[in-house]
């Protein structure tokens, strides 16, 4: 006949059976836990790599949170681990190594222009946004309603415009007719070689704008407006600019090759 005391006495209703099942159910949820952390590493590893995940993310809290918010963030820009971002007032300035744009808070564009930077810099202050190329010639300043306040092509031809003048006997309009070609021939044949040049650097100073602007601005503004679009352009970016005194600019300063009294003159 069976033995029945022990099952009289037991008292751990199934508890020897139940213990197994809760530990493979914690084993579970440790794998779980730990894929989940290896898939959270490996994204943080990616967004902090391609740079534009923690831009994203940032502007998503700069710009709010909810439905309204959301709606307003949509931004249409080319994606590059170039992409370089600011804000600028309600504007939101995106540049990359093929394009600058400003875009609205709503995301519209408000303007974009095509640019060519191996290394693009974007910084702000005093209400504008500066778009430049670090070791190279291009320079790109911008108020927050996309209006160009000035860039480097204008200040070449400023340099140009002042020293064809005190020097070489000509007027604006002659440099400004010879102008497209000079362009031209950059792009053919300097813009491709630039970069296999052993040393290369920019020559631009942060003054010189202000600098040349004394010299540059009665010249074009004895041309007959609406001859040239890009003397309109580069007098409305004067407009902005104060005006410096050449007294402060150092005899040996490369200015100086443009508006005289250059230590280096023969």
């Amino acid at each position: 006949m069976a033995d029945t005391t022990n099952d009289i006495w037991n008292d751990n209703d199934g508890e020897e059976d139940e213990a197994p099942r809760k530990g493979g159910r914690l084993r579970r949820f440790g794998i779980f836990f730990l894929v989940l952390a290896a898939v959270l590493g490996v994204v943080l590893v990616a967004a902090y790599r391609d740079g534009t995940g923690f831009d994203a993310l940032r502007r998503m809290f700069s710009y709010g949170s909810g439905e309204e918010s959301t709606a307003e963030a949509q931004y249409d820009y080319d994606a590059s681990d170039s992409n370089r971002f600011a804000v600028l007032g309600d504007s939101l300035v995106v540049l990359s190594d093929t394009k600058l744009q400003v875009l609205a808070r709503g995301g519209e564009e408000i303007w974009s222009t095509s640019v060519r930077m191996s290394a693009p810099a974007l910084e702000t202050g005093g209400g504008r946004a500066v778009a430049y190329d670090v070791g190279g010639t291009e320079l790109y300043v911008v108020d927050e309603d996309g209006a160009v306040v000035f860039q480097h092509p204008w200040l070449r031809l400023s340099r140009r415009i002042v020293r064809d003048y005190k020097f070489r006997g000509s007027d604006a309009n002659f440099t400004l007719k010879m102008w497209p070609n000079v362009r031209r021939g950059e792009k053919l044949y300097i813009s491709p070689y630039k970069e296999n040049a052993d040393i290369m650097f920019d020559s631009s100073l942060p003054d010189e704008m202000a600098v040349l602007k004394p010299f540059v601005v009665p010249l074009l503004e004895a041309l007959p407006k609406g001859k040239y679009a890009i003397a309109d352009d580069i007098l409305r970016g004067y407009e902005k600019i104060a005006s410096m005194d050449e007294t402060y600019i150092a005899p040996n300063s490369l200015v100086r090759e443009f508006i005289g009294g250059s230590i280096y003159a023969s």
